[in-house]
């Protein structure tokens, strides 16, 4: 089963949670084309996965196997999707370019995994048009508010914000000896 989520953007990722994307390859480019990239200094993300497809729409069936089959063989377990990035290398809206994408993705990745998707703070309702279009379409792909890590984080802020102030004390004391 594939497990979504929300993250608002690369710092709410859990560590080493690695990025995949998309760039739109020049003219000459026929076929998409991935690119690892892997870092030793970095402290929390390490890797990410580049596709380089060609500035066609339509041909995304072509290689969308191919990703699928490369994120299954690295045993990524956990990822996160760059929407924008989907976006501009389609040449569509954000909802259509997932939607397209994901029409052509998950019927060849059934991989028992989490992939988050970056909203930031305004995409949250159009990547949730994405997700309700493949979970209609895929049962293996389900959105899992547990792996909602934007909206807890709101609600978390929210609740700092609401508390009391014996609360807010307690969560001081809780934190300074987390420290410790």
């Amino acid at each position: 089963m594939v497990n979504l989520g929300f993250i608002r953007d690369a710092k709410q990722r859990p560590a080493d949670t690695p990025r995949v994307y998309l760039r739109r390859a020049g003219a000459s480019l026929h076929e998409a084309r991935p690119t690892i990239c892997a870092w030793s200094d970095r402290a929390t993300q390490r890797y990410e996965l580049c596709w380089e497809v060609p500035a066609s729409a339509e041909r995304v069936a072509d290689w969308s196997k191919s990703m699928a089959d490369s994120i299954r063989d690295l045993g990524w377990n956990e990822w996160w999707l760059d929407p924008g990035s989907f976006s501009t290398a389609l040449g569509h809206s954000v909802t259509d370019a997932l939607v397209l994408w994901g029409k052509a993705f998950w019927p060849h990745y059934t991989a028992d995994s989490v992939v988050y998707i970056k909203i930031g703070d305004t995409m949250r309702e159009t990547a949730y048009e994405s997700v309700r279009a493949w979970q209609k379409a895929f049962p293996h792909v389900v959105f899992d508010s547990s792996y909602d890590i934007d909206l807890r984080e709101r609600q978390e802020a929210e609740a700092r914000r609401n508390a009391t102030l014996p609360e807010r004390m307690a969560g001081l004391f809780t934190r300074i000896r987390e420290r410790l």
